[in-house]
């Protein structure tokens, strides 16, 4: 991770020939920044502090706030826009992102939405819902089993959304990407975590991590287990799968004012993107009052 002072050189705040540029930026938030750019070379954080400067000019303003890099990062992250595509699939797009952003805000254990963009960008033509980074899961790569459930009903957000509004004959491969790392959540939960409340399986693991170059680890499921025991996985993978996803569809259904005024925002922002703040302010507005009873009650124990 970046030093405090190295962030200070990259971002700007003391220059190598002793200018300094003017911020407007809490300590805080100053320290999230360093984390988020602990990746980012110099040539890469020169051109965001850049970005960032031009961002503020527009707006006739000298001094940087948190939000110009904020949106800088979102730039280089994904990448320069595209055009536009036709109405009909940017509405589709804005399904998905608005059923994904619903249920991400929705969520108890999940990070807050930063920004939920239709507008077809370099790395994400198809649109991206964006989470603030939690600095000690990025750090220690630990996730509880409530964690990995919930990220379960975010990630198969999209494919129920697009169920619910267009019909299942209707639904396309859009969310192909998700639906694969959908797998790779259970697979975690039931084969390589012992996650699971089924007899059958108990807390056992069913693979065994191997190395993988040097710096990443392969699971690999041993001959030993037995045919019922497989079975048993595949059956507890399906059940995850299907019971979540018909969750989520019940979720989307009982908020179904709130999921069009998210899909509305979508569609009428002149960016074709929303803030946190902006899908905060409408899910509070207009979402079922047993989730957000339940979202209040709940959110304080992972705060």
């Amino acid at each position: 991770m970046l030093t405090s002072a190295a962030a200070q050189v990259h971002l700007g705040k003391k220059l190598p020939n002793g200018e300094s540029r003017s911020y407007d930026i809490s300590e805080e938030e100053f320290h999230e920044l360093s984390f988020q750019f602990q990746r980012f070379s110099g040539a890469m954080l020169a051109n965001i502090v850049n970005t960032a400067v031009i961002l503020a000019g527009r707006e006739g303003r000298t001094v940087i706030k948190y939000h110009d890099l904020t949106r800088a990062l979102e730039e280089e992250r994904l990448g320069p826009r595209r055009p536009s595509y036709s109405d009909e699939r940017q509405k589709r797009l804005a399904v998905q992102e608005a059923a994904t952003a619903l249920i991400c805000t929705l969520m108890p254990a999940i990070e807050p939405v930063t920004i939920v963009t239709i507008a077809p960008r370099e790395k994400y033509p198809l649109g991206q819902t964006v989470l603030k980074v939690n600095e000690q899961r990025e750090r220690t790569h630990m996730f509880t089993r409530r964690y990995l459930e919930e990220q379960l009903y975010t990630t198969l957000a999209g494919r129920a959304g697009e169920e619910m509004m267009y019909g299942g004959d209707e639904v396309s491969t859009i969310n192909q990407r998700r639906l694969v790392l959908a797998r790779r959540i259970v697979t975690k939960l039931v084969v390589s975590n012992a996650m699971s409340d089924t007899p059958e399986l108990a807390d056992r693991m069913i693979s065994h991590p191997v190395r993988h170059g040097e710096r990443s680890l392969r699971q690999v499921i041993l001959r030993k287990h037995s045919y019922d025991t497989l079975k048993a996985v595949d059956d507890e993978m399906e059940r995850l799968l299907n019971e979540t996803y018909a969750s989520v569809k019940a979720m989307l259904k009982r908020n179904r004012a709130c999921y069009d005024a998210l899909i509305s925002a979508l569609m009428g922002s002149s960016e074709q993107t929303l803030s946190g703040e902006e899908v905060r302010a409408v899910v509070e507005q207009h979402a079922c009052r047993e989730d957000l009873d339940r979202r209040h009650l709940e959110r304080a124990a992972f705060l």
